[in-house]
């Protein structure tokens, strides 16, 4: 479980890599707001793989580095597409560096999303609903009275 969460997590961490190459484009306003994003993702990644190759997990340190990895993706993700309009609008870039860029965002974000069920399995669903947000979750957590 472990080993398949960090292939998950080494493979968002090459995305990232690919993204952050020729970046910014051309230091327009919206790339100074993406490049933090950037840069917090690729760190929390790299301190999630950190954890997860320790024999003994520290679950408590990696439920906060995934939860702000995630959050940091959520505000990532439209800000990236509102980049990529922007510049095929204003043909900043070459339309095949963007279709590039676009489709490794894509690819990060199923990433992240195909390593949710792993996550599930470590903390549980219910605890899951408070690390990851719904918009990575491929069905609803339903909560009973009793929970």
């Amino acid at each position: 479980m472990y080993s398949e969460l960090y292939r998950h997590f080494h493979k968002s961490y090459q995305l990232i890599q690919e993204l952050l190459k020729d970046f910014p484009v051309n230091s327009n306003p919206m790339e100074m707001i993406l490049a933090p994003l950037f840069h917090e993702q690729q760190a929390k990644l790299w301190e999630a793989m950190y954890l997860l190759q320790h024999s003994t997990l520290q679950q408590n340190k990696l439920r906060e580095v995934i939860s702000v990895l995630y959050r940091s993706n959520e505000a990532f993700d439209p800000a990236y597409r509102a980049w990529i309009r922007a510049s095929r609008w204003m043909s900043t870039a070459p339309p095949d560096v963007l279709n590039k860029k676009e489709s490794l965002a894509k690819s990060l974000h199923g990433q992240l999303e195909k390593a949710v069920p792993m996550i599930q399995k470590i903390y549980g669903k219910l605890d899951t609903r408070f690390i990851i947000p719904p918009l990575y979750r491929s069905e609803p957590i339903k909560v009973s009275k009793e929970d």
